[in-house]
């Protein structure tokens, strides 16, 4: 009878907790730092850029409240002749979507400090794991970013590329819907 019961605990005990996703967070910044009004950003839509080598189109929504909501989409789910229209319809189809728990976006948070910014998101990796991926760079002007680098913390990935990002005025999806972290008391302040 003993061991009847001890596997279905084994189970329960070992096994599960190993397929719940992990969040690794101890690289996330635990309180952005203000925005330098004299450097800031459009917010009023996306930034974005096209990968070169894939094709993707990279997407960053920044908020007033320092959270950033980031979607990358692949060339069957946009139209390079219309990037405003393909952000568009992408940001309709997640406000109108019933979801409890949503999987548009990596969130995460933002910082300015003079002509600097650090995006950080928290990205879902393969093992049932969360992990900070963070982008640095600078500020060209008020609708340019240029990352220069590129770190995802837990898979010890660094990259020292420059790639620049536009502004482009498009619909915004809410900062908090569907945001799986909010409630969390280690993600940054909103």
């Amino acid at each position: 009878m003993k061991s009847k019961i001890f596997f279905p605990l084994f189970i329960i005990g070992f096994i599960l907790p190993a397929c719940i996703p992990k969040v690794y967070k101890s690289d996330f910044v635990t309180k952005p730092g203000k925005i330098d009004k004299q450097f800031s950003l459009k917010l009023s839509g996306a930034y974005y850029n096209i990968e070169k080598n894939t094709n993707t189109l990279d997407v960053y929504f920044l908020y007033d409240n320092l959270l950033q909501r980031s979607m990358i989409f692949d060339t069957n789910h946009y139209d390079k002749n219309n990037i405003q229209q393909s952000i568009n319809n992408a940001v309709r189809e997640f406000q109108h979507s019933n979801k409890k728990e949503l999987e548009y976006f990596e969130d995460g948070g933002f910082e300015i400090n003079n002509t600097e910014i650090k995006i950080q998101g928290i990205r879902y990796i393969p093992q049932f794991a969360w992990g900070i991926v963070t982008n640095k760079g600078k500020i060209i002007n008020d609708t340019t970013i240029l990352i220069t680098e590129f770190t995802h913390h837990y898979r010890k990935i660094h990259k020292t590329d420059s790639l620049y990002y536009h502004f482009i005025p498009t619909d915004k999806p809410d900062s908090l819907k569907g945001n799986r972290w909010k409630n969390k008391s280690w993600y940054w302040e909103y």
